[in-house]
């Protein structure tokens, strides 16, 4: 995992973490910095 990951990981979070770890994986959004409006994908209305 890069530098710029957002906040604690919950449980499913961990778990993403492991698979990509496993599979030789990268989550590649982790690695650069982002504007705070590109942190998240989708919020509750």
């Amino acid at each position: 995992m890069g530098n710029y990951g957002y906040g604690k990981r919950n449980e499913r979070g961990e778990q993403l973490l492991e698979f990509a770890t496993s599979h030789n994986l990268f989550i590649c959004n982790t690695a650069f910095q982002q504007k705070a409006s590109r942190k998240w994908t989708w919020e509750s209305p």
